[in-house]
């Protein structure tokens, strides 16, 4: 009897010595993966540490040299700081914000909550004042009663005869020509189903190029670059942004890009 206790007891403690052994094994096993997935993590987080530092942030800065008494900071600095400024909550608000994002300032309006407004108001309108344009016939502009086809066309054909005294008057006859002949003798090409047919180019061949290229291109300094090019400036930072349309001055020499643009199909544009 004494034989098979002690057996038992030999058999009992080399269970336990295996069972042991596996457990040993188990917490191993679990300690290489937890450190594997540790590592695996830690190199994870060094990658996209490293490609955080790499990415260049690029700052939105005003570079421009235009001051204006009683404004601190160039022209440029304070639309921009209004771009940051304004909140955008309607679509008056918008439209001044995006303004002020594109380094454009709208002369034309001076009402509360305007640029002009809010960059202070006399200083801004004495210094905007000789970028004035010269006050067109009233006569000529005025669209208040048209509300229907049939005003519309009488509007047209008034504008057809209409005999402007200088350049400014016959681009402005030009491009409300434009504008208006389709509205009244080819309403279908203004209509969604149409204008979704349209590509790109054909927008611009339709519609825009004539309006950029009446208002813009009689200006002996400047010219209207379409299609695809690529901006002198991008191309000394190594940025391959190609755009539809540049609006560069050429003046003293240097060609400097004061406007870019870029044209989508109606279908992609909502």
């Amino acid at each position: 009897m004494s034989k098979l206790i002690e057996q038992l007891r030999r058999n009992a403690a080399e269970k336990q010595l295996i069972e042991l052994k596996l457990q040993e094994q188990d917490l191993q096993e679990a300690d290489r993966i937890t450190t594997a997935e540790g590592s695996s993590s830690k190199r994870k987080s060094d990658r996209i540490e490293n490609n955080r530092k790499k990415v260049k942030i690029i700052k939105v800065t005003a570079t421009d040299k235009i001051r204006v008494k009683g404004l601190q900071g160039t022209l440029g600095s304070n639309l921009a700081r209004l771009a940051s400024e304004i909140v955008v909550n309607r679509g008056r608000s918008k439209y001044f914000s995006y303004l002020s994002k594109n380094s454009i300032i709208d002369i034309s309006n001076d009402e509360q909550n305007s640029q002009i407004a809010l960059l202070g108001g006399a200083n801004i309108k004495s210094f905007l004042r000789k970028f004035k344009h010269e006050e067109y016939d009233r006569y000529s502009l005025d669209f208040q009663n048209v509300d229907g086809v049939r005003s519309l066309k009488k509007k047209y054909e008034e504008l057809d005869t209409w005999n402007p005294k200088d350049e400014n008057e016959r681009i402005l006859k030009k491009i409300c020509v434009h504008i208006l002949y389709p509205c009244v003798y080819n309403p279908s090409s203004l209509k969604d189903k149409y204008l979704k047919k349209c590509s790109e180019q054909s927008l611009v061949i339709r519609f825009w190029g004539n309006l950029f290229e009446y208002y813009f291109g009689h200006e002996q300094n400047v010219l209207l670059q379409w299609g695809d090019t690529i901006s002198s400036s991008c191309k000394e930072s190594n940025l391959a942004f190609k755009l539809d349309i540049r609006i560069i001055s050429e003046k003293d020499d240097l060609e400097v890009d004061v406007m870019n643009g870029e044209v989508a199909s109606v279908s992609h544009s909502n």
